[in-house]
């Protein structure tokens, strides 16, 4: 499979937990009461390899690990990164990567690329503000269901239509989005 852009720039990242015997790394919750917390926070496991669906958190080496699930949380952080308490269309509460702000949001839900090397990557969500819920990108009729997501952007979906855009240009069609939602040129 070809390593995309939207892969390789923003999406693929190495796994950090490598290095770090115990998998945790410095980060901060914030609870649903937005309280912040600051400790270290496990959010993938090397041995055996899995993304854990609710992370763990302590306030420091060697004090107790508390479990929170999507439900309990607004979001965390690691390293720069925040991940956000999101409901998908399906009815599931999942951790997802905020990769922008605007109109039309970015999010990516941890998975591993199947490598031996276990490289994590995300698996891509959009969100539209006027929705309550997050919506996967897929890549089977990706151009149907994009199309009329986001009908509004005329120009952006002729770019879709002509298949000028893909799925791996996800990124793109975000940014594109939100700049001519923007500029005032959508559909009247």
């Amino acid at each position: 499979m070809k390593t995309t852009a939207f892969f390789a720039v923003a999406l693929h990242v190495c796994c950090t937990a490598f290095a770090q015997e115990t998998g945790y790394q410095p980060g901060a919750i914030i609870t649903s009461d937005n309280e912040r917390l600051e400790g270290l926070i496990k959010h993938v496991n090397m041995v055996p390899a899995r993304i854990l669906q609710n992370i763990k958190f302590k306030t420091a080496e060697g004090e107790k690990v508390t479990t929170y699930s999507p439900h309990e949380l607004f979001a965390y952080e690691i390293e720069g990164d925040v991940f956000v308490s999101k409901k998908t269309l399906d009815g599931r509460t999942i951790f997802v990567k905020k990769f922008n702000t605007g109109k039309l949001k970015l999010y990516g839900e941890l998975a591993f690329d199947g490598s031996a090397s276990y490289n994590v990557t995300y698996v891509p969500y959009i969100q539209l503000d006027t929705d309550r819920v997050i919506r996967h990108v897929p890549q089977i009729s990706f151009r149907n269901q994009m199309l009329d997501y986001l009908k509004d952007a005329p120009r952006l979906c002729q770019l879709i239509s002509d298949r000028t855009l893909k799925w791996k240009d996800i990124e793109e069609i975000v940014f594109l989005y939100n700049e001519e939602i923007e500029s005032g040129e959508e559909a009247r």
